[in-house]
């Protein structure tokens, strides 16, 4: 007897030794491999998924996948093997289902198990326990074994064959006959499908569950069938179905039925505690749990305490998976990471989802600092990002604000200084984003936020019908898992928007559920799905109405800043008479006659928010400075590349402040660029400078003079220079070339034996621009610009025939241009 060592084995990203005991003069098919059973220990469920069966119960907590786990594969006879066994799921006490590269059909494999122990802890054999056998492809269709009710508003399905997901998981191959009514959600995992209506079912009610064509992990289609079910009241708890690792970052558990809360989750690894984020259910009976996990590791899920909608509590259950990292990718990362898309969360408008092309490190995609979030006309207006989460795929980052965004809004992104897997930084992305617009992703809400403690804001995409009915909704403490009631709903002056008044006070920062759907629906009377989202009352939530600041302007005048945008305002100060003029947030209050100089007045204001929020009469300290100096620049910035923003200390001349002539823009090497129109604010006091097309502003330095302006008093403000840094938002221009006259043109297009190449001349581009060439819409070479704004030849293969190409140009802020043109080569 010998035993065989293989060195310095590459998989799954590691070195590994290979040991096998031969014996010789052995059965040759087995290439000396110990083999204590064959095919009929090994069932093939599809080209990626075997069960073993094997002689003894096992310990779950001994079984493990990964290049490091307790199962290996390879062709029979031999040692080299088709890949990781990348899942093993006990499925029953003396089963194990792998998960297993693709396997050939007529091919002969040995699977080989090591050190697995029994239930007392003893190892089932000193030596491999191996089994031999040979793929042949499944030719039965899957059956539908049998049906039950699993809560108030699921049903589960067993079939005899595990499914292929895709098409198991698709709710339009499910209805109930007796209501036309199709499952919202419908979640697979082996040979198990649990459905999910988006209405309760009635209890001993008889069901037909007409059941569409669903494929197994061959292919097989089976026929369409129907089965009766009886709708029982719901007493049985929750039940965990399977976990899985989705990402470095998240784990999926499902449920047979849906949740109310989510429970106790432990997760442990090797025995230690892993700390968890966050635990919300992403769908009906599918929660997601955010944590940080370490590749090629097992971990053991601890469950406890899953409240199901009908209070029924679920026991302890325990659930084991293995993450494997870096396996496979079928991303091309030889190029770096883009951002694909920049939207709103559904239901959320203050949070922001970002989507990346291929898996980035969160390490970097974390970082708050690598995004900005601005208005799109006033880049100095920044959004705080409160936190950045990398979601269940590491394609996905939630970022989410510190306040919400408003409603037809538009804002501009920047993302910058994000890694991917493969170490390649992030091309620069900017972009905008417009919170409403109907593009938005998301189901028939569009945003749930917490007005005050008393009251949730709720916005939908579309008209719904029985939007005022409180039945309609719900909300659920996710700590205590106690239901917030809800009194009543009130209409707004948006017809696509209803207040919730609520029966107790909201915390804040603390994390609750929000549930729509029973009876809503939309204009031709169909129901919607049940939409679910968080919602938190922050401690600075931007909604609640407040008074801000009253500030005395001038000798008659004074302006109220609140909170948010005002309806209506008034002001009770005994001898004067007093008119309104309304700039959104901010109210100018102009008197009758003059206020007295060094005396402190006491108005009080009532007001309205444009949402109905009431701010109570309250009394506010004003007193005109009788030693006040005239007025001067308080701050300048660069709102875009193309407007500047100035703003003074006190009111202005109207006709000075609005005279373009008397302002003037320094560069740093002595130019001077004049704006074509200026803008004045009297209730922000400020004033916006439009520059032309032709003198747009770069990221440098420059500077601002007055030269003409007076204040309100008629004082002319010195002249002084204030220094301000400009922003670039004007995208590249670029232009490709023809394929036979390129003279004229900076880009250069040539084609030598079929070899195609592209390349560009000092200031073709900005320079350190980045460079994508895309041949038919397939991205082919990535590059990037010289200082001086020339690019060297990128090769972009061998070209015959018609094609497109599509030159794509980001500079280092973001901006992105492109040119497009059709060759015969």
């Amino acid at each position: 007897r010998y035993l065989l060592s293989i060195l310095d084995l590459t998989a799954g990203g590691k070195t590994h030794t290979l040991s096998l005991y031969f014996t010789a003069g052995g059965d040759s098919e087995s290439g000396g491999t110990e083999v204590t059973g064959s095919d009929k220990n090994v069932a093939i469920l599809g080209p990626t998924r075997l069960k073993v069966t094997f002689d003894q119960d096992l310990d779950p907590e001994s079984v493990t996948a990964g290049p490091e786990g307790n199962f290996t594969l390879v062709y029979a006879g031999t040692a080299f093997s088709p890949g990781i066994v990348t899942e093993a799921v006990v499925t029953g006490p003396r089963e194990i289902t792998l998960t297993v590269p693709q396997m050939k059909t007529g091919e002969r494999y040995t699977v080989s198990a090591y050190d697995l122990r029994d239930t007392s802890g003893r190892k089932l054999s000193a030596d491999p326990v191996s089994f031999s056998f040979t793929v042949q492809e499944g030719k039965q269709a899957p059956q539908l074994v049998a049906v039950k009710c699993t809560g108030l508003q699921s049903l589960q399905l067993t079939f005899d064959q595990e499914l292929d997901e895709k098409t198991a998981a698709s709710v339009s191959s499910y209805r109930l006959r007796e209501t036309g009514a199709r499952p919202e959600s419908a979640w697979v995992t082996g040979r198990t499908v649990v459905l999910v209506f988006p209405d309760r079912l009635t209890a001993g009610t008889s069901y037909t569950l007409d059941v569409g064509s669903v494929s197994d992990l061959w292919g097989n289609k089976s026929t369409a069938t129907s089965r009766s079910v009886v709708a029982g009241s719901d007493t049985a708890p929750p039940v965990a179905l399977s976990a899985k690792a989705l990402s470095s970052t998240a784990v999926e558990i499902l449920f047979n039925e849906q949740l109310v809360t989510t429970g106790d989750i432990t997760l442990r690894r090797n025995g230690r505690k892993v700390d968890v984020r966050r635990a919300e259910q992403a769908g009906p009976g599918r929660v997601i749990i955010s944590t940080y996990l370490d590749r090629d590791s097992r971990y053991q899920l601890e469950l406890a305490g899953a409240l199901d909608v009908a209070g029924n509590k679920a026991p302890a259950q325990s659930l084991y998976f293995t993450f494997i990292d870096g396996i496979e990718s079928s991303v091309n990362t030889e190029f770096p990471p883009e951002v694909k898309q920049v939207r709103l969360a559904p239901g959320r408008s203050d949070q922001i989802l970002v989507c990346f092309s291929q898996s980035v490190r969160a390490s970097s995609v974390e970082r708050t600092r690598n995004y900005q979030l601005t208005l799109a006309d006033d880049l100095s207006m920044a959004v705080d990002i409160e936190s950045a989460e990398i979601g269940t795929d590491d394609k996905e980052v939630l970022l989410t604000l510190e306040e919400p965004l408003e409603k037809d809004r538009t804002y501009r992104y920047f993302v910058s200084g994000i890694e991917g897997v493969s170490g390649k930084e992030i091309i620069p992305a900017a972009g905008y984003v417009v919170p409403g617009d109907s593009n938005e992703e998301g189901g028939f809400v569009q945003s749930v936020i917490a007005v005050d403690d008393r009251r949730v804001e709720v916005s939908f995409n579309e008209d719904v019908r029985d939007k005022y009915t409180a039945s309609n909704y719900s909300l659920v403490d996710e700590e205590t898992s106690r239901v917030v009631p809800i009194l009543g709903v009130d209409a707004t002056s948006d017809a696509g928007r209803v207040i919730l008044r609520l029966g107790q006070d909201l915390e804040e920062d603390r994390d609750y559920l929000f549930s729509a759907g029973n009876n809503l629906a939309d204009k031709t009377g169909r129901r919607f799905p049940t939409f679910s989202t968080t919602v938190r009352l922050t401690t600075y939530s931007s909604r609640r109405f407040r008074l801000n600041d009253a500030q005395a302007l001038d000798n008659r005048s004074f302006r109220l800043s609140f909170s948010c945008p005002v309806d209506e305002v008034r002001v009770d100060l005994p001898g004067y008479v007093l008119n309104y003029e309304y700039y959104g947030q901010v109210v100018l209050v102009r008197s009758n006659k003059s206020f007295r100089s060094d005396e402190r007045y006491r108005p009080e204001v009532w007001a309205r928010d444009n949402m109905g929020q009431v701010l109570d009469w309250r009394s506010v300290s004003l007193k005109l400075d009788t030693d006040a100096r005239m007025a001067e620049i308080v701050d300048v910035a660069a709102a875009t590349s193309q407007r500047i923003k100035a703003e003074f200390s006190g009111p202005l001349d109207s006709y000075s402040a609005e005279d373009e002539l008397n302002y003037y823009i320094e560069t740093s090497d002595q130019a001077i660029l004049r704006p074509v129109k200026a803008d004045y604010d009297p209730a922000q006091l400020l004033v916006w400078l439009t520059l032309p097309t032709t003198s747009s502003l770069v990221d440098e330095r420059y500077w601002l003079v007055t030269d003409g302006v007076r204040d309100a008093s008629g004082n002319r403000l010195s002249k002084e220079r204030y220094r301000f840094y400009g922003v670039d938002t004007v995208p590249p221009v670029v232009t490709l070339p023809y394929l036979v006259n390129q003279e004229g043109f900076p880009v250069r297009l040539t084609s030598s034996a079929g070899q195609v190449t592209i390349e560009g001349i000092a200031g073709t581009v900005e320079p350190e621009a980045y460079l994508r060439v895309y041949v038919d819409d397939q991205l082919v070479v990535v590059g990037q610009a010289e200082t001086d704004g020339s690019f060297k030849p990128l090769g972009l293969g061998q070209l015959q025939g018609r094609r497109t190409l599509r030159l794509l140009v980001t500079d280092l802020a973001g901006n992105s241009g492109e040119s497009s043109r059709v060759y015969e080569f």
